[in-house]
């Protein structure tokens, strides 16, 4: 009965578990990716500090009268930087003009002195002062510099050599995406994926209990409804007895009568005829105040009761109400306690076949009191005749609102007690 609640948990843990890896996920990538931009601009800057902006850019090309010492130890530098950390590749770029940039340098000689358009990334580190860092195009300007299977970046930063002339170094690391993410991952998704699990565990008897008992609650409106609904067949079927037994079998009678000129047992006239139908009409609009007994809500109790009572037998029943009325209540506690004293002067009326009922209401305590007394014959309170649910329900609404209700009964009558809160 509470498979349906339990699956509902479980879909919104898991809804909730991968919502937050998917989202740890996402949160490790992009950090990952800008500690690797961060660690390449660092490395870029320090590169640029402590390396080639103590050597004069002239000292650094291939030509003719220029002494190879400084070029010399530039590679031995970048040599090591190339084989110690995640460096391989190193152009520094010369701007000799307003739109053009020539590499002067480079750890792979036969790209020295190709002379490009200064692109606009170029463009940002000359405007900024700052390293501007990218992921390597794939193009074929940049054909040398790509990496299969590895996250490469690029950096441009502007530096002054030790002559205070300007220039750019261009450096390409592996960026070391991937293995940071799983690095991260590691330490993350254990806390990340325990927590919701560990809460959805603590959370389960609590839901479990909870499921059962909304399975019972479902259940039991489930019975009244099919309790109430089997009542409806059954009064649906009574009330259809009665009108084919009753009247519609002596409307017939009487048509076929009236058509061949005699009335069994009545001379035929129209005044006798006129009785007969008066009389079948009278038995049906008594089962019609069975279905549905029109009261007047006039706001006082006692002479709707009455009315009731009247509607039902005729007056034949002598019905006294005692005590005071029960307008000084709430709305809430006077419609039940109306509908609960409607309802047990109807049932005594219908099944008591007493000769005086009385309707008592007054206080008891901090509960309102409701008691309906009768002579009649009386009743098994503990079983419920086929038809007759009629204190099953005033009990059940009485216990809904969180009172009492008690019956006694004998030989000599029945008391009905409610106590209202």
């Amino acid at each position: 009965m509470f498979r349906r609640p339990l699956v509902q948990f479980v879909s919104s843990a898991l809804l909730v578990l991968f919502l937050v890896v998917g989202g740890s996920v996402a949160w490790v990538t992009w950090t990952a990716r800008e500690e690797a931009r961060d660690d390449a601009a660092d490395a870029a800057t320090s590169f640029a500090q402590l390396v080639v902006s103590t050597l004069r850019v002239a000292e650094l090309e291939h030509r003719p009268g220029v002494e190879p010492g400084a070029r010399s130890r530039l590679d031995d530098t970048v040599a090591r930087l190339i084989d110690e950390s995640h460096l391989y590749r190193v152009k520094i770029w010369q701007i000799e003009d307003s739109d053009t940039a020539r590499i002067v340098y480079s750890d792979l000689p036969e790209i020295e002195g190709k002379r490009v358009p200064v692109s606009r990334y170029l463009r940002e580190a000359l405007d900024t002062g700052r390293p501007v860092v990218l992921p390597v195009p794939d193009d074929e300007a940049h054909a040398t510099e790509q990496r299969d299977g590895a996250d490469s970046l690029e950096v441009y930063l502007t530096y002054e050599d030790a002559d205070g002339a300007m220039a750019v170094a261009e450096l390409y690391q592996t960026a070391q995406t991937s293995q940071r993410v799983r690095e991260m991952l590691a330490r993350t998704l254990p806390v990340a994926i325990g927590g919701p699990v560990l809460l959805a565990a603590l959370s389960l008897p609590l839901t479990l209990r909870l499921s059962r008992r909304q399975a019972r609650a479902e259940e039991a409106r489930r019975q009244s409804v099919e309790h109430a609904l089997q009542a409806s067949e059954r009064e649906r079927r009574r009330l259809a007895r009665l009108l084919h037994d009753g009247p519609v079998q002596d409307l017939a009678a009487l048509s076929m009568a009236l058509e061949q000129g005699t009335v069994p047992g009545v001379a035929l006239d129209g005044r006798a005829a006129a009785e007969r139908v008066r009389a079948e009409v009278g038995r049906l609009r008594t089962l019609l105040d069975d279905l549905d007994p029109v009261v007047e809500n006039t706001g006082d109790l006692r002479n709707e009761l009455i009315a009731l009572a009247r509607g039902i037998d005729g007056g034949e029943v002598g019905v006294s109400i005692e005590g005071d009325d029960l307008a000084w209540l709430d709305e809430r506690t006077s419609g039940l306690a109306r509908r609960c004293s409607e309802e047990l002067l109807r049932n005594a009326l219908t099944h008591a076949r007493a000769s005086e009922i009385t309707v008592r209401w007054g206080l008891r305590g901090d509960a309102v009191c409701v008691e309906v007394v009768d002579d009649g014959v009386g009743f098994d309170p503990s079983v419920v005749s086929p038809g007759h649910h009629g204190l099953r329900l005033v009990r059940a609404a009485v216990q809904e609102a969180g009172g009492a209700m008690s019956v006694e009964s004998g030989s000599r009558g029945s008391i009905v007690t409610l106590l209202l809160p």
